[in-house]
């Protein structure tokens, strides 16, 4: 599809390290940046308007000698978007920066003792503009839209937890237990903006600024949760003999 890609730098570093025969450590660091140029989707989408545009117009003529749209119906409320105009003067872009980190701790005091910490972050920011051009057949009426989204994502776990497991004779022990907190918070500020006041400046400064709307939203969250399992097995082997034979079962 003419005007759309993808581009994408993912970096990733991985270590671990023995501190001593007692502690160890082990880090991940990733990462991620993305630029995403699409057209629209749906009923707005061009594929749609390649399927209804009628058979009997060449749709790549989509401007008049002047430059301006070419439109086929003089009453706008019924024109079909078309396709050529949509990829080339519409757009939904969106661009993200990422980085996720996990860090984990783990302590062996004793063969059947070790204590297990983890932490971890993600922490992105994504940029979406939404584009609309004043001579789009869904935006002529308000001579161009502009949506732009900002959201921030800050999200951090910690799990830490004991874990024993020691056999005492033909009983096996295992007893875990330990807790995890969970805290997401996302903050989404959003304007759209109506008007173009120059049809070829894209900006939302150059909306009208009495056709402008802006929202902020936020939401958090904070899950703590314990959990702990614990087990006793007991093992032995019993020996049967079978006719004489030296068959056994356990």
């Amino acid at each position: 599809v003419p005007n759309t890609s993808l581009k994408k730098v993912n970096i990733g570093l991985s270590t671990k390290a023995e501190i001593s025969k007692y502690f160890s450590t082990d880090v991940t660091l990733n990462y991620v940046n993305d630029n995403n140029d699409q057209v629209l989707k749906g009923d707005g989408g061009p594929m749609l308007g390649l399927l209804i545009w009628p058979a009997s117009d060449n749709a790549q003529v989509y401007l008049n000698s002047d430059g301006s749209r070419r439109f086929l119906n003089p009453n706008l409320s019924t024109e079909f978007e078309n396709p050529y105009f949509n990829v080339n003067e519409n757009y939904n872009k969106s661009k993200t920066n990422r980085i996720l980190s996990n860090v984990g701790l783990t302590l062996t005091p004793l063969n059947w003792l070790k204590f297990v910490v983890n932490f971890g972050f993600d922490i992105y920011s994504t940029e979406n503009q939404i584009l609309r051009s004043p001579q789009s057949a869904y935006a002529y009426s308000n001579n161009g839209i502009l949506d732009n989204a900002v959201n921030n994502n800050k999200n951090f776990n910690i799990q830490y937890y004991a874990a024993a497991d020691k056999k005492f004779g033909k009983f096996s022990t295992s007893l875990k237990v330990g807790s995890a907190v969970n805290m997401q918070n996302s903050i989404v500020t959003s304007v759209e903006g109506l008007d173009f006041q120059d049809p070829t400046f894209v900006s939302i400064n150059n909306t009208n600024p009495a056709k402008m709307r802006a929202r902020t939203s936020q939401l958090q969250r904070r899950l703590v949760g314990v959990f702990g399992a614990a087990s006793i097995n007991y093992d032995d082997l019993v020996y049967l003999n079978l006719t004489g034979r030296n068959d056994w079962t356990s």
